[in-house]
């Protein structure tokens, strides 16, 4: 063989030999007898003695959370047999409620004050105090009253109300940190709201020989507020009401400071006139007649006011008065009743319509005005007697001032002029109204809301 020759062709491979690793099985099963397991029976004395024990204890559980629940109802837990007066506060004469009258659940049937009642002396500084100690586990109504056979007395009478319980109440004379004299209700122990005691209330006033007082201070969370024809009788340095989750009715007070105070309950007033005025409650409307000549305050939430509002002023200092709401309307009808004053206002809701109106306007008064909704139209009618600057503003919408002849005191000529700011432009509309010169920069009244319209009378 020559060294320059191709090598021999390899031998071809032999196929791959594959081992099978899985084998079929049988397909046939045998069948694995069960054997039932069987649990030895208990005797009858074992099966008795467990059930007996499970009973036990289950009693012994249940009679151990009823005796708890009756310490703490006694207050014998969290509370302890202590009656809940706080410090400062001087107890007189007590009665409990066996020595109190029944009165009818139905309240159409009228009441029979046939109970014992506490008889204060008053004085001319005297401050009437009638509260709740603790702030729970009491509710039911007072009515405030007047009578001319009094002369230099109050009276403070009570009544459970029938089914209600008493056995934890207890109500006392007292003497208050600052010299105050009244009635306070006292409780011990805690109390479940479907557990309370239910009372009525009635303190009457004399009519003669106390025509002014220092005070009136009430507080009763839970318990209907009900104020009658005071207005034209008593006069008071200051009232103070409260309740709570509660309405409170007015029919007539007179004072030179008051407050309204309550939660998730309406108040209506028929007259009130006060120099510094504030009422509040939430979640419920206001409503009624509201005189101040110096400040007055109207706020609630999430519920309309409805008011008739009577405001005077003095050369000294401004009135101001304050209206708030949310999500609901607001309507008040202003009466400006003095001539050259000034007056501050603000009023503010949101998502419900805005609207006041000044029937009454004093000579050459001053009105400051700033009125705001959203989501809601607005409309302010002003009085023919304003003078000064207006502005209507919103987004979204038309902004629209209408024009009005004649000053509201029958066929008077109306002289004044009329001085817009340009055209209306982006939903805004402002100007000047007067007669003459010196009333142009007098007053200012802005009105505003979003996405929706302003109509502004002058």
């Amino acid at each position: 063989m020559r060294k320059d020759s191709p090598p021999p062709p390899l031998p071809a491979a032999a196929p791959p030999q594959y081992t099978h690793l899985y084998q079929p099985g049988p397909t046939s099963y045998q069948a694995i007898p069960l054997v039932p397991t069987t649990r030895p029976r208990r005797s009858t004395l074992r099966r008795f003695l467990l059930a007996f024990f499970l009973a036990v204890v289950l009693g012994a559980s249940a009679s151990l959370c009823s005796r708890i629940m009756t310490l703490i109802t006694q207050g014998k837990i969290f509370g302890g047999h202590r009656w809940g007066a706080p410090s400062g506060l001087k107890i007189n004469q007590c009665v409990t409620g066996d020595a109190w009258a029944i009165a009818s659940a139905d309240v159409s049937r009228p009441p029979h004050w046939t109970g014992t009642p506490f008889d204060l002396s008053l004085e001319r500084d005297s401050i009437l105090l009638v509260g709740s100690y603790p702030k729970r586990g009491l509710a039911g109504s007072l009515e405030v009253t007047t009578s001319p056979a009094l002369n230099g007395t109050a009276t403070v009478s009570i009544m459970t109300v029938e089914g209600s319980r008493d056995g934890d109440v207890r109500a006392c004379g007292i003497t208050g940190r600052a010299g105050e004299v009244g009635v306070g209700i006292f409780t011990r122990g805690w109390r479940w709201p479907w557990n309370r005691t239910h009372l009525k209330i009635r303190l009457v006033l004399p009519e003669t020989g106390m025509p002014v007082l220092q005070g009136l201070t009430v507080d009763l969370p839970s318990f209907d507020l009900n104020i009658g024809n005071l207005g034209s009788k008593i006069w008071f340095d200051e009232v103070s009401l409260t309740t709570t989750n509660s309405p409170v009715r007015v029919k007539s007070l007179s004072a030179v400071r008051a407050t309204l105070r309550t939660s998730n309950g309406a108040i209506k007033a028929e007259s009130i006139v006060s120099q510094n005025l504030k009422v509040r409650t939430s979640n419920a409307p206001i409503s009624g007649t509201y005189n101040s000549s110096s400040s007055l305050s109207l706020e609630t939430s999430n519920a309309p006011i409805n008011v008739d509002v009577g405001l005077t002023s003095d050369d000294v200092k401004h009135t101001e008065l304050y209206m708030r709401t949310s999500n609901n309307v607001l309507d008040a009808r202003i009466s400006l009743l003095t001539p050259n004053g000034t007056f501050q206002t603000k009023a503010r809701t949101s998502n419900g319509r805005l609207g006041l109106a000044f029937p009454a306007f004093g000579d050459d008064a001053a009105l400051k005005l700033t009125a705001r909704t959203s989501n809601a139209p607005a409309q302010v009618v002003l009085n023919p007697a304003y003078e000064g600057w207006f502005e209507g503003r919103t987004s979204g919408h038309q902004s629209l001032v209408v024009e009005r002849s004649g000053s509201g005191s029958g066929e008077e000529e109306d002289v004044r002029e009329i001085e817009y700011e340009g055209r209306e432009r982006d939903g805004r509309r402002a100007g000047y109204v007067y007669k003459g010169k010196e009333g142009r920069g007098r007053g200012r009244v802005e009105v505003r809301t979003s996405n929706a319209g302003i109509k502004l009378f002058l």
